[in-house]
């Protein structure tokens, strides 16, 4: 009941924010400086010539994708079990707000779905965090010269460059929380509540950074409570999350998604993380806690240590294996660093520090080729098939994004059996096999082992990439009354893998 609830109202209450957002930086308007755009027209040239429009999120941002698609047919918040591009005849609530997926239909209302497009909005939000961060430095008291090198270097670490392709949450995220931030400097209530609404409404942790608008005077006690009431759906997701948090811990095969155990690991992990100079600008860490202790930038400064102290608790909270995690509390710590700083003939030894791990920074995700390969192997089926054909499928999102008709496996072996009558509409069904289903017991592995248990497959293509078999297949049931038949396929049965 919660999730249909969510489907419909978080998408509300993101549609009232970004209208309120708008009113904000209009407000904002006569502050915004010309070089905060400049910066943020260098960094977005930088991300055209050097990184690659490839996924860095395998599947995660082509789920965003298709929720939004989603989206911009109807104003409902939902994920496709089963149907098509235009149509979702069984649908799901997703567990990540839907705060980047409105704002992607938004620009889908016009474009048509497409990952190009996605990627091109992921660049253009990466272009204005730049200049955001720079907008942020000067509102908290920074000189000029401060305020641009604060943008440099956060758009220098390897991690937020490397994700200015990204169509995913992370760095949308943390451009609603910079505005918000600079709302707050600025007394401007409309920004503020806006930008941490949004902020909450694209990435459910950084809800906890909502308080800090009750620790500024300058913000009207109206606008601090409008703050609150647009992030009511957010705290009912959070319930519902919550309340699906051991669901969620089988799935990713996990004790406990947050727990006290993962606190001195991930607290280990992320400091190795911020003093590796290959991989983090080295001196921002330590710039930022010269900043803590001299307790300046307040709001700066629990923004940080907060939402630290939030991903200690997560199982995948180590920025080591998920450093995307780190992109959150980079803009701060950027903003911490340079104010540290009381003679600017010490720039450069910041921006030097930032230029070191830049010149290291992975052109490419960080997940196996084998998932590089599922996808391009996915795309390309898709590519061939027509609205008669459906794939069923772990990563159904792929094809539907691509115009494909689709059926979540995790959802027909949770039914059991195939729903039939509207699969014979269908002149044939083919199933799937990604790279993710090669490994045991994961939630892949057993909906493959239902699937292969249940149909005859007859094997259409395979790749294989080191000990991984990517492959499709035409399928059909086994002879038995139960199931019945499905598709035209033929062909020698394929048994196991």
């Amino acid at each position: 009941m919660i999730p249909r609830f969510l489907s419909i109202a978080a998408p509300l209450f993101v549609y009232f924010s970004l209208g309120l957002l708008a009113f904000g930086l209009f407000r904002e308007r006569k502050s915004i400086e010309w070089v905060g755009g400049v910066a943020a027209a260098i960094a977005l040239t930088a991300s055209f010539a050097l990184v690659t429009p490839v996924h860095q999120l395998f599947f995660d941002e082509d789920i965003y994708i298709h929720i939004a698609s989603n989206l911009s047919h109807a104003p409902v918040g939902q994920i496709t079990l089963l149907g098509g591009p235009q149509e979702s005849e069984v649908s799901s609530y997703y567990k990540t707000p839907v705060g980047f997926p409105v704002l992607l239909s938004l620009v889908f209302l016009f474009t048509g779905t497409s990952e190009a497009v996605a990627f091109t909005i992921a660049r253009i939000i990466f272009s204005l965090l730049v200049a955001g961060v720079y907008q942020l430095a000067r509102r908290m008291g920074l000189e000029r010269s401060q305020a641009l090198a604060a943008a440099i270097v956060f758009a220098s670490v390897p991690v937020c460059f490397r994700f200015s392709v990204s169509a995913g949450t992370d760095l949308l995220a943390a451009l609603w929380a910079v505005l918000g931030m600079c709302g707050i400097a600025a007394g401007n209530g409309p920004l503020a509540v806006a930008g941490m609404a949004l902020a909450a409404q694209t990435r459910l942790e950084l809800i906890a950074l909502v308080p800090l608008l009750f620790l500024s005077r300058a913000i009207e006690k109206q606008w601090k409570f409008a703050g609150l009431g647009l992030i009511l759906a957010e705290l009912l997701h959070v319930e519902w999350v919550l309340s699906a948090a051991p669901a969620f811990a089988a799935f990713e095969r996990v004790p406990s998604a947050f727990a006290f155990a993962t606190v001195l690991p991930n607290f280990k992990t992320n400091v190795a993380y911020f003093l590796d100079p290959l991989r983090f600008p080295v001196l921002v860490p330590l710039l930022s806690i010269v900043t803590l202790v001299r307790r300046e930038k307040l709001h700066l400064a629990l923004w940080t240590v907060v939402l630290f102290g939030v991903y200690l608790f997560f199982y995948a909270g180590s920025f080591d294996l998920t450093p995307r995690y780190s992109i959150q509390i980079i803009a701060p710590m950027a903003v911490l660093a340079v104010s540290a700083i009381k003679h600017r003939y010490a720039i450069p030894a910041l921006l030097l520090s930032a230029a070191l791990a830049f010149w290291h920074w992975p052109n490419g995700p960080e997940y196996v080729p084998a998932l590089i390969l599922d996808h391009a192997i996915a795309t390309e089926v898709a590519s061939t098939l027509g609205q008669d054909e459906l794939v069923i499928s772990t990563e159904p999102e792929v094809f539907l994004n691509h115009g494909v008709h689709a059926l979540n496996s995790f959802y027909a072996a949770t039914l059991q059996e195939l729903p039939l009558e509207r699969l014979r509409r269908y002149r044939r069904v083919l199933y799937y096999a990604g790279a993710q289903t090669n490994v045991v017991n994961t939630a892949e592995w057993r909906a493959d082992e239902w699937i292969k248990s249940h149909y005859k497959l007859r094997l259409i293509d395979s790749h294989k990439i080191g000990e991984i078999w990517i492959a499709y297949f035409d399928l059909s049931a086994k002879a038995d009354d139960r199931v019945g038949d499905i598709g035209t396929s033929s062909g020698p049965e394929r048994d196991g893998r």
